[in-house]
Formats: C-alpha cells, structure tokens, sequence
C-alpha cells in the first residue's frame, strides 16, 4: 500500500516533469519554426536543390504542390496554437481566449494540417511504410482533435484535456522527427530506412510515454483515494 509521502513524492515528481516538459516543448517548437521559417525562401518558389525538397520536382504539380504549401503554413500556427492551449495558464487566467483559440485550433488541424498530411503521406519518401506512417499519423490527428473538441463540448474537460494533449503530441511528431534524424544519422542507417523507422517512431514514441504517465496516474488515484479512507 502506498503512504501519502509516496503520493505526494510521486505528485512533486510529476509536477516537476511537466513543468520541464513544458518549457523543452516551448524551446523545440521555436526552434523548429525557425528552422522551417528560415527555409522558406526555397519554398517560394520552389528550390529542388533545398533538402526537403530535392528529388521532389516530378511530384511537385496540382494536389501535391498545393497541400505542400497548405501544410508548410499551417502547421507551424497548429504547433504554437497548440503550445499555448495545453497551458494550464491559459484554461485558468484566459478561459475566453483559450476557448476561442481552442476552435480555431480545431479547425486548422481538421481543415488544413490533417488533409494535407494525408494528401502528402502519398508521396513520401520510403515507400509504402513511410505513406502508412504519416497517413495514421494525419488521421489521429484529426481524430484526438474532433474527440477532444466534443469533450469540450458535452462538458468532459478531463476528457477533453486528455485528448488535446494527444493532439498536441502528433502535432510535434515533426519535432520528434527531426530530433531522432539528428541522434540517429551518425551511427550509419542507410537513409531511407532510417526515415521509414523514424516516420513511426516520431509520434509513436511520444504517444506510449503519455498514455504509460497518464495510465500510472490512473492507477495512482484509487490506491491514494483508498489510503485516505483508512
């Protein structure tokens, strides 16, 4: 049975972990944003010798092109919205914004960054394994953010914060992605197939760390509702 000290120890800890969390999110996306900022002069136009773009000239006409340029734009406003959203500073001091923000947050995910991942997921690099990565990938997203968006709803907001955290996760999976690209390229994968592993590890790896922190804390409250009771 666990004593309060170990409730309030693993209570500190978490408070801690987030808090850390937190702010690393806040350090990442900002430098992934200027990253992505900072090569947008070879996006417009497109320059096929720039790294995410090379290789790419034979796709880059109609439905690719346009979910490309939709997708470059809006999911850098879907990470930042984002990061604001799942502050708790936001639910607590700024509930009107954070409301407004939150169906503005909906409608970028579901209209412009989902659509256009699953339009792009077809034409990723490594083939078939790359294509369902992203292709769930996009598809999630829109779903944690249409569940979360009906929690918020009918009133379920332990739900719906559940939920947006998840969204929020998928959205960062591009930071995820680059990271691992990073720690990985130097032990010698061969390219393609360390972007096939990476396009799953990127959302999968951060997703089981959540669901693991949010299923401990799960089991953590009944055993401290017990102990308090006794």
């Amino acid at each position: 049975m666990w004593s309060d000290n170990r409730f309030n120890a693993l209570d500190g800890w978490n408070a801690r972990l987030i808090i850390i969390w937190k702010w690393l999110a806040v350090l990442l996306v900002l430098r992934v944003l200027w990253g992505i900022l900072f090569n947008y002069p070879s996006y417009f136009p497109a320059d096929f010798e720039s790294p995410f773009l090379i290789d790419r000239e034979k796709d880059f006409h109609d439905i690719y092109r346009t979910s490309f340029y939709v997708h470059i734009v809006s999911s850098p406003i879907a990470l930042i919205i984002g990061l604001f959203l799942v502050s708790s500073y936001s639910r607590r001091w700024l509930p009107r914004v954070h409301r407004i923000f939150g169906r503005i947050q909906i409608a970028t995910v579901c209209l412009t960054v989902a659509p256009s991942g699953i339009v792009m997921s077809f034409y990723a690099l490594g083939g078939v394994m790359s294509t369902a990565a992203f292709l769930f990938l996009s598809v999630l997203t829109a779903a944690t953010a249409l569940l979360g968006f009906r929690s918020a709803v009918i009133g379920q907001f332990k739900d719906h914060q559940r939920w947006m955290w998840r969204c929020w996760i998928l959205l960062s999976s591009a930071i995820v992605l680059r990271l691992l690209t990073m720690v990985l390229s130097p032990f010698g994968w061969e390219p393609l197939m360390l972007y096939r592993f990476t396009a799953w590890l990127s959302w999968l790896m951060p997703l089981m760390v959540l669901e693991l922190t949010n299923w401990l804390l799960m089991e953590a409250r009944p055993q401290r509702i017990r102990s308090t009771k006794l």
